[in-house]
Order: structure tokens, then C-alpha cells, then sequence
């Protein structure tokens, strides 16, 4: 009996050091991370607030096209051609699963899809928070936590901000997408630094597979010019111009599923061209696309709607855009220069997705005009150029002001500053201008989709177009709706 109660004693003794350290855990956690959880805790209630108060449970537009994928789950019909349905060259096999997973178990509430958006920025912020926090470790082993903590609540603010907010319908699984894409970003960063083997390679070809297949639709372009780029840039600038065997064959294997992939998916052919016409008219109209590039940089911090209801003048997107690709040119000259590839091709992977994608959006839109990248429904592809960029300005400050000899202030330390300074003033004085009116603008539009969901309720052969999608299609989603109860249809 005794010896009994004395184990029993070492068991409280070794649950209480365990309880302890795991406390001691938690709080050195809190500590050493607390100004990005109080940043990031309050931009996440700003976005649910933003959420509440601009979107309406109503289905319209592709989020009526689903329908018939639930109708024929409810009648025991489903089959995997539902679940591939293409819509022009996009496969939405995500955004099917996705519609399906919600009608089955949340009675089709479109509210879900702008969360999902959140959901999404978060798992980005916090994903790109531990290779950004070991970059600067790497290089300023003394500096301390909290300004590293502090430029990347910075970076947070570009991530959550409203020149690209929560949205619905098909472009749910494009924004996932992209959290995918910075995964294989974060193994393809360690591939060309030669860092791991083929475990490495084997986790980048299965998040790969699943970006490409399931969620990229036909926005893959951005990836591919990301990691081509990155490619060439190490055969061109790095120090270690090798490339491994395992790099060699995760890029071949991507070529070749992008292949398969525009082998079987249908090419968008409404500007009356097909994939290499379309390469051939890419070029030769070389102005108008170097315009869209400009364009494109330009809504990474002015969205669409403040251009077209507030700033409504071509000559400031072209001024915004020349001076945000100024700052980009002058960041990979900072990059190259310091030789910063040794620690991270990630800045240059971030900003190469959306300048690739860009020229993905012009690719596949050759006569929507050169401000057609600026759309809303691609501003979530553009916002990781400004984190490329800013990373590397960031690691200018640091080194700048945390060199040995700090107390000289060299001529070339006050241009860098001066231009860091600029640099970061004009893209946060503009995405701030811009998130502030996409806040103001919300109620307006509640408004815009309370008038799509009384349409939705009590169509009529004078209303059902403002649906903006297919009368006939409409009338025999809206029964469907009726039919399962979802949706505005659920009370």
C-alpha cells in the first residue's frame, strides 16, 4: 500500500512539471509573438465586422451553376463530371466540393464563402509568418524580437486589406489556391537552396498536385512564372548557379501537369483565338500589355471600385503603377546585391505569383482592355508582390540602422532610408485610401445584394435578369432552391 500511494505521488509530481512546462510554453509564446496575436486578433474582428455588414445570403450570378451538382446529390445522380464541372477554361472541382459540402451541411449559406476568404488570409499570415521571422534571425542574430514582430504586422495589414477583401461565389476556391501556392513556394524555396532532398521534393509535387488540380483552375500561370523565374534567376545571379536534380524534376513534373491540364480543359475562346494565337497576340501588342502590367501593380493598392467611383482618372493608376514596379525593380536590385537568395527565394516567389499572374489574366482576357487585371475578382492574386517587396525593403531598414558602425550615417545609408521611406509611405498611404472607402462602400453594397435576394424570392420574367446569369437556368435554380430549402429559401 505504501508504495502505492508514492507512485501515485510521482505521478502528480510529473503531471504537474508537465502541466508547468507546458504553461511556461504558452506564455514564452505570447511573449515572444504578442504584437502579431494583438494585430492579428484585431484585424480578424475587423474583417468579420467588414463581413457582417456588406454581405447578404443570396445566390446569383456562378452561384446559382452549382445547383444542379446538389440537385443530383439529393436524387442519388451525383457522379464526378458534377464535381469537375468546367466554367470556360476553369475545372471548379474546389469550389464544387466546396458548394456541395455547405448546401449539405449549412443549408447553402453563401455568408460561409467570405468567411472562407478570412480563413484563408489567416493561414497565409500565420504560413509566412515562420520563414519571414528565421529570414531575419539568419541575418540580425541580435535584433530584437519585437521589430521583426513589428514590420510584419505591417505586412498583415497589406494581407487583410480591403483592396482585395472577402468575396463569393467561384472565386472561394481561386483565394485557396493561393494559400496553396505559397506552400509549394515554401518546399520550392528549399529545393533551389538545396536545403533538403527528396522528402522535400515529394511534399512540394503533392501540394502541387492540389493547387494545379483541384483549386488553381486556370490562374496556375502565376505559380509557373513564379517558380520559372526564380529558376532563371538562380542560373543567372545566385552564387551556386547548380541546379539540383530534385529542383530539375519538381519543375518538370509541374510542366507536365500543366500540360495534361490544358490538354483536357477547355480554352476560353470568346476573343476568337485559341492558346497559341493567343501567346502570338500576347506579344505583338507588346504596349498594351506592358500597360496591363502597370495596371495590375497599380490595384495591388488602389482596388477597382476606388479607381472607377472615386479617383476616376487613367493617368493616376499609370503614375501608381510605374512607381510601385520602380519599387520592385529597385527591390530585386537590393535582393541581388545582398545576396539574400541564400537565406529565402520566397520575396522573389511572392512577387514573381503576381506579376505572373497578371500576364495569366491579360493571356487569357486579350480584348478586355489593358485595365481589365484590375477587376476585383483578381485582386487577391496581386497584394503578394507588395509582401515581396516589402520584405526586402524591411531587411534595408535592419541592416541600415543595426550595422556595427551605426553611429556613421554614410551618404548611400540616407538615399537607402530616404527611398525605403518613400517607398513604404506610398504603398500604405494608397491601400489605406483604398481599404478605407471598400469599409464605406459595404453598406451599399448590402443594399446591392438585399435587392438580388428579394428578386431571388419573387422572380419575374422583368427581374430574374438582374440574377446576371441565364433566365432559363435561373427559374430552374430558384426551384431547386425551393426544393431543398436552401439558401434564402432555408427560413
Amino acid at each position: 500500500m505504501p508504495k502505492k500511494i508514492t507512485h501515485m505521488k510521482m505521478l502528480r509530481i510529473k503531471l504537474v512539471e508537465s502541466s508547468s512546462k507546458i504553461l511556461y510554453k504558452i506564455k514564452d509564446f505570447l511573449a515572444d509573438n504578442f504584437i502579431i496575436i494583438f494585430v492579428l486578433s484585431v484585424l480578424i474582428f475587423l474583417s468579420i465586422w467588414y463581413i457582417g455588414r456588406t454581405y447578404v445570403d443570396v445566390p446569383f450570378l456562378d452561384g446559382l451553376m452549382h445547383l444542379t451538382t446538389v440537385d443530383n446529390y439529393y436524387q442519388g445522380k451525383l457522379s464526378l463530371n458534377d464535381i469537375i464541372r468546367p466554367f470556360g477554361e476553369h475545372r471548379l472541382v474546389g469550389y464544387s466540393l466546396i458548394y456541395l459540402g455547405n448546401a449539405i451541411f449549412f443549408g447553402l449559406n453563401i455568408i460561409l464563402e467570405p468567411y472562407i476568404f478570412l480563413l484563408t488570409y489567416i493561414v497565409i499570415a500565420i504560413f509566412l509568418y515562420l520563414p519571414y521571422k528565421k529570414f531575419f534571425r539568419a541575418y540580425f542574430e541580435k535584433i530584437d524580437k519585437r521589430w521583426i514582430q513589428i514590420s510584419y504586422a505591417s505586412i498583415l495589414l497589406i494581407i487583410f486589406s480591403l483592396v482585395h477583401p472577402p468575396e463569393i461565389f467561384m472565386a472561394t476556391q481561386f483565394v485557396i489556391a493561393t494559400f496553396f501556392f505559397i506552400i509549394t513556394a515554401y518546399f520550392f524555396d528549399l529545393l533551389a537552396r538545396g536545403k533538403e532532398g527528396r522528402k522535400t521534393l515529394i511534399f512540394f509535387i503533392f501540394f502541387m498536385l492540389i493547387y494545379l488540380l483541384i483549386f488553381s483552375g486556370s490562374y496556375f500561370g502565376g505559380a509557373l512564372f513564379s517558380i520559372t523565374f526564380s529558376l532563371v534567376y538562380k542560373k543567372i545571379f545566385a552564387e551556386n548557379k547548380k541546379l539540383n536534380i530534385n529542383i530539375i524534376t519538381g519543375y518538370l513534373l509541374t510542366v507536365f501537369i500543366i500540360f495534361v491540364y490544358l490538354y483536357f480543359a477547355k480554352i476560353n475562346t470568346l476573343d476568337g483565338m485559341g492558346l497559341s494565337n493567343k501567346v502570338i497576340t500576347f506579344f505583338s501588342r507588346i504596349n498594351e500589355t506592358s500597360l496591363s502590367l502597370i495596371a495590375g501593380l497599380s490595384a495591388s493598392t488602389i482596388d477597382i471600385h476606388t479607381f472607377q467611383e472615386k479617383i476616376i482618372n487613367d493617368k493616376y493608376i499609370l503614375l501608381n503603377g510605374i512607381a510601385l514596379f520602380s519599387i520592385g525593380m529597385y527591390s530585386l536590385y537590393q535582393y541581388t546585391k545582398n545576396k539574400l537568395y541564400k537565406e529565402s527565394y520566397i520575396p522573389i516567389l511572392l512577387m514573381m505569383y503576381s506579376v505572373g499572374a497578371i500576364f495569366t489574366i491579360r493571356l487569357g482576357r486579350l480584348n478586355g482592355g489593358w485595365q481589365w487585371a484590375m477587376n476585383e475578382w483578381y485582386s487577391f492574386h496581386l497584394y503578394f508582390y507588395l509582401i515581396g517587396v516589402l520584405w526586402i525593403l524591411y531587411y534595408l531598414i535592419f541592416q541600415a540602422f543595426l550595422e556595427k558602425n551605426d553611429l556613421k550615417v554614410s551618404k548611400g545609408k540616407i538615399i537607402t532610408i530616404c527611398i525605403v521611406f518613400v517607398s513604404v509611405l506610398l504603398i500604405f498611404s494608397t491601400s489605406t485610401f483604398s481599404s478605407y472607402y471598400q469599409w464605406k462602400r459595404g453598406s451599399s453594397v448590402k443594399i446591392y445584394l438585399i435587392n438580388k435576394r428579394n428578386v431571388l424570392l419573387n422572380p419575374t420574367d422583368s427581374t430574374i435578369d438582374q440574377l446576371l446569369w441565364a433566365k432559363k437556368d435561373t427559374y430552374k435554380a430558384i426551384e431547386i432552391l425551393k426544393k431543398y430549402k436552401l439558401s434564402s429559401y432555408r427560413d
